[in-house]
């Protein structure tokens, strides 16, 4: 952003920031703290649950059980950054990661929780997805262009003893022990 502020739009208080060799190479960036930046956001947000009582299914120990389902999902129609307010310079990140956007910020993303209680047990799985990104920077090439949907999966109990006022919870993350570079998506074909 800083050489584009330069070297495209010719603002002098950006270009006394860089340093060049005598050969012409890029030596240094001094990026100050300068007040200059616009974020707009905008999406959708969910926060949807759902319980069930399970009684009545003639099931052994179903009497008193519920089966309980929570969504929380993020729509991101737009996270547009513009580094300097005035120039035309904007770093469109919703769904995408890099050296201008920075974390991955996929369009969609949304964890799913299902969970079976009865008496003082409590067994939940939550799901959480990650949508794809893509680099927001096709002239910088990166060790991954675009990082793939990911699923996680997690298990945990918990169980309440009533009388002492004590939970003990058990909890596993990532049970698929899916790793963050299985997102990469090949570039190559």
């Amino acid at each position: 952003n800083l050489v584009a502020a330069c070297y495209t739009y010719s603002v002098d208080l950006y270009c006394s920031n860089i340093t060049r060799s005598s050969n012409g190479e890029f030596q240094s960036f001094y990026d100050t703290n300068v007040n200059a930046a616009s974020l707009e956001t905008s999406g959708i947000d969910v926060d949807l649950s759902y319980n069930y009582e399970l009684g009545g299914f003639g099931m052994p120990g179903a009497e008193g059980s519920n089966l309980g389902f929570r969504l929380n999902g993020t729509y991101v129609l737009e996270n547009d950054y513009t580094p300097i307010n005035g120039l035309p310079i904007l770093n469109e990140c919703a769904g995408a990661f890099g050296r201008n956007c920075g974390a991955p910020d996929p369009e969609w993303r949304h964890s799913f929780r299902t969970t079976w209680s009865s008496g003082p047990l409590d067994v939940s799985v939550l799901w959480r997805y990650l949508g794809s990104v893509t680099d927001d920077d096709p002239s910088t090439l990166y060790g991954a262009e675009e990082l793939s949907a990911a699923n996680y999966f997690d298990v945990s109990g918990t169980w309440q003893f009533e009388n002492e006022g004590v939970t003990i919870g058990l909890g596993i993350d990532n049970v698929a022990n899916s790793e963050p570079n299985e997102r990469i998506a090949s570039t190559q074909q």
